[in-house]
């Protein structure tokens, strides 16, 4: 072959790669320009909190990347878990679930684990996240599996905060000093039950006028020692548990609420009711009911607030509460998905996100100095810090399926006095629908009520 032909199929053979990358190029430019200038939709759905914040928090991921400039969210956010697993569910089947969702660690094993897809290694790296969270948060959210022939681990989920329950009281009765332990807390409620016997010390005993008694009942349950669920719970550890809790009130009427149920479930209220009208000088809550409390109008003179206190002596066990952000596995959006969540793992913007939530405990640590001295709610001068306590042990329990948990355990704090064999019922119930609905184990058994 000549010396001229080879230059010419040099040439062309420069000139067919040129053609080819332009070509490429080309095509790139037209994804890139299909993602910033044409509006597209991402959906989230979220438990409990508001929907509006939650949009506007997200809004301003927009503004700082351009790429997502035109990305359109739509928010929903769903008041009842039952409601919620439900919808969710439908929506998986329907093929129409959102982009990113919110599940609770209070389910250690959900019917939603494989419809999720966590983040590798190089995008959030699980060293550097157990380095930077809670300890206990951090331990959940890290798993391992295999990867291109290697097994890694990774971050399945994402959080940002977590809360713990205290007991909101009126100062004008009831001093910080009163609840620091169980001791104290029994001394004051006698001193009422004997001083004011038309008044409610604290508003707790049965399940179906105290709000969130689904979880409080949680944190009796994990001071026993080694109790983190319905999984290990012995017949011991449930007497005890349930004794405690009753304590505060009992069959004759003791401390009052209990002859108040009838007729506040009558009139569709709760335990925030009669202590918005200073009829009880207690309750125990989340910190975010201080909403619910500030729609009653409550007088932020006389409201105060304090760590749960415990039983046992030794370092304080609290039961941990908190949702975490996952990525749909078939969502036609999951790099934008991933970038959102990882987005959400900086300071700067976890920080921005609990702005809007102020009721919340960071999940990241480097946020917690500041944030402990943050007001929960702007009507009210309570911070964060009147809370919190360093040395105590954060403990997730398992309640197996949450809202099979939350919706028959009510009853089984109603029944004062049957509640060891009411407790046992439900747990045997709870375990066998655990096996059947998680595990798909005994399918064919009946599992009862």
């Amino acid at each position: 072959m000549s010396n001229n032909k080879k230059i010419l199929i040099a040439i062309l053979g420069f000139l067919w790669l040129v053609i080819v990358f332009i070509v490429l190029s080309l095509d790139a430019g037209k994804k890139d320009t299909k993602n910033t200038s044409t509006s597209w939709g991402l959906k989230v759905w979220i438990l409990e909190d508001d929907a509006t914040k939650f949009y506007n928090y997200l809004t301003k991921f927009k503004e700082l990347n351009q790429w997502y400039k035109n990305l359109q969210f739509s928010v929903e956010s769903f008041e009842s878990y039952e409601d919620y697993s439900l919808a969710l569910s439908h929506a998986i089947i329907k093929g129409d679930a959102p982009d990113i969702f919110m599940l609770n660690n209070s389910q250690k094993t959900t019917i939603f684990d494989n419809q999720t897809i966590g983040f590798l290694p190089e995008i959030i790296n699980p060293n550097d996240f157990r380095r930077k969270y809670k300890w206990a948060i951090a331990n959940d959210l890290i798993s391992s599996a295999e990867y291109e022939g290697k097994n890694i681990e990774y971050l399945k989920w994402v959080p940002v905060w977590y809360e713990t329950l205290w007991i909101f009281h009126n100062r004008r009765y009831v001093k910080t000093t009163d609840v620091t332990t169980f001791s104290t807390l029994s001394k004051i409620i006698n001193k009422y039950n004997r001083d004011k016997p038309e008044i409610v010390p604290i508003a707790l005993w049965n399940g179906s006028t105290v709000e969130k008694a689904e979880d409080i009942i949680t944190q009796f349950l994990i001071a026993e020692d080694g109790v983190n669920g319905v999984s290990n719970l012995s017949s011991t550890n449930i007497k005890e548990s349930l004794t405690q809790y009753y304590l505060f009130g009992d069959t004759t009427g003791k401390n009052a609420y209990n002859n108040q149920k009838d007729t506040l479930t009558v009139m569709g209220q709760n335990n925030l009711d009669l202590f918005s009208k200073g009829k009880t000088f207690m309750v125990v809550w989340y910190p975010r009911m201080i909403q619910k409390i500030a729609e009653k109008w409550y007088s932020k003179t006389f409201l105060l607030a304090s760590t749960f206190p415990q039983y046992y002596s030794g370092n304080q066990k609290l039961s941990m509460n908190y949702n975490y952000f996952v990525v749909n596995k078939d969502s036609q959006n999951i790099q934008a998905a991933q970038d959102i969540l990882n987005f959400m793992t900086t300071d700067i913007w976890a920080e921005e996100y609990l702005k809007q939530f102020p009721y919340y405990f960071p999940a990241l640590l480097s946020l917690e100095e500041d944030a402990l001295e943050r007001k929960i709610h702007n009507d009210f001068n309570i911070v964060l810090s009147d809370f919190y306590n360093p040395e105590a042990e954060l403990i997730s329990f398992d309640k197996g399926i949450i809202s099979e948990f939350n919706k028959n355990i009510i009853p089984v704090l109603d029944n004062s006095t049957n509640y060891l064999d009411a407790f046992q019922g439900f747990l045997t119930n709870l375990k066998c629908k655990t096996r059947k609905i998680i595990n798909l184990e005994w399918l064919s058994k009946t599992c009862g009520k």
